[in-house]
């Protein structure tokens, strides 16, 4: 699935950044971490991105940027976006619950992890 989206917005809905390219590396792909949504974004400048489309991607296929001919391709799964000259990310798009559910289990762990350690010699 392609979705082209228009104009900036704030990323907090989004978890790490998977796959980057700058414009002075070579191309760069890894696999997807996991089903999902993918969006791809513009980086303008530090803290100044534009997001440029987004892909349902399964866990495994390949995310991230090719070359054809000397064009710039963003790659997602199957799918083939050529893109201009420069600086793009891959964000995943986190379900809701995804992100509190991690958080919930790192402060339940915690208190644990310190009475374990006691603090003693």
């Amino acid at each position: 699935m392609f979705t082209s989206v228009n104009g900036c917005a704030h990323i907090s809905h989004i978890q790490a950044l998977c796959v980057e390219h700058l414009p002075s590396d070579a191309t760069a792909s890894a696999r997807a971490p996991c089903n999902g949504e993918y969006l791809l974004w513009e980086v303008r400048s530090a803290g100044n991105e534009h997001q440029l489309c987004e892909f349902s991607v399964r866990e495994n296929e390949t995310l991230g940027f090719d070359a054809d001919n000397g064009s710039l391709l963003a790659v997602a799964g199957n799918n083939r976006y050529t893109l201009p000259a420069g600086w793009y990310r891959w964000y995943r798009r986190v379900p809701p619950g995804e992100t509190a559910t991690r958080a919930a289990v790192s402060i339940v762990i915690f208190p644990f992890l310190l009475a374990a350690y006691g603090g003693g010699p």
